[in-house]
């Protein structure tokens, strides 16, 4: 049964391309689908364990020192350093952090 379950997972991640926190979604709502199904939602409790671990990484990176370290561009926004800090008035505002950072779900 827990082989159906991770058949399904695989295939609605291919199917939909899907990466990072939309794997992570995928899986927390596997988890609730299978209430009932207590081996099944275990197995998917410890698949999104396992598969939060790089976000999460990321996601503190981020907020702990505003830097994103995302190779496979997977996080929920992407550093864009053509707009460099330096080269804007020494009072700039939140459009900074707009023009630096792109909300990848609007690109």
């Amino acid at each position: 049964n827990t082989m159906d379950v991770l058949a399904a997972v695989v295939s609605d991640i291919s199917e939909n391309e899907l990466r990072g926190g939309q794997v992570l979604t995928l899986l927390y709502n596997k988890i609730s689908a299978l209430t009932g199904d207590e081996e099944s939602q275990k197995f998917v409790i410890q698949l999104t364990q396992l598969a939060s671990v790089p976000y999460m990484e990321i996601l503190q990176l981020w907020v702990q020192k505003g830097v994103i370290c995302d190779p496979q561009q997977e996080f929920l926004v992407e550093d864009n350093e053509v707009i460099r800090r330096e080269e804007l008035p020494e009072h700039y505002s939140a459009d900074y952090w707009e023009k630096r950072l792109n909300d990848i779900f609007n690109n």
